[in-house]
């Protein structure tokens, strides 16, 4: 836990320096994914004939990586890692507690049942808060990106991760058994 912990705090001052440092190279650049919608009309790009298409015209949204040297971009980029990085601390922390509960022989309690309710919670909370960062945060830099042809446009795009809020909620469902569980253990550690 220390390495983490030491990653968390040295990762920031790390970032600043290495971003102060690369601006000033010419070439500095890296490649950063980002959820965005993309729309190409072929009719306005010059030099572009489509055949086979009812309307030249392709929309969609994805994953696109692009290659910049925006130092938004930059910070935006670490300060989603960062917030990832610590959601995984405290879920991994979480689940050490957990292991060493059961270690312990104590497998039904109310602890690992609301270390479980904390994992859902930071799993709904960081699935419902992400695509929202990445809408408004990403959505700037996308947002600044221009072509000299009005055929091709990049524009923000949103998405939740219906799988992490559903894992989310399991886990809050599992919390919920675990607690009557551990209700029972205690009621018939008391019978006996």
């Amino acid at each position: 836990l220390a390495f983490f912990y030491s990653i968390i705090i040295l990762w920031p001052p790390l970032l600043v320096v290495m971003a102060i440092s690369q601006n000033k190279i010419s070439t500095w650049g890296f490649d950063i994914e980002a959820y965005a919608g993309f729309s190409l009309d072929l009719n306005l790009i010059s030099e572009v004939a489509a055949t086979g298409l009812r309307h030249p015209e392709i929309h969609g949204q994805s994953l696109i990586t692009f290659d910049t040297s925006s130092l938004y971009a930059w910070y935006l980029f670490a300060s989603t890692q960062i917030l990832s990085a610590m959601v995984a601390l405290f879920v991994v922390i979480q689940i050490r507690a957990m292991v060493m509960s059961l270690q312990s022989g104590l497998s039904f309690t109310p602890e690992n049942a609301q270390r479980i309710k904390r994992i859902g919670i930071v799993t709904i909370t960081w699935n419902v808060i992400m695509p929202i960062i990445q809408y408004y945060g990403w959505g700037t830099f996308i947002n600044s990106i221009s072509f000299n042809s009005e055929g091709i446009q990049f524009y923000p795009a949103f998405e939740f991760n219906v799988l992490g809020l559903l894992v989310g909620i399991l886990l809050m469902v599992l919390s919920a058994i675990l607690m009557e569980a551990a209700q029972i253990s205690r009621e018939q550690e008391l019978t006996i």
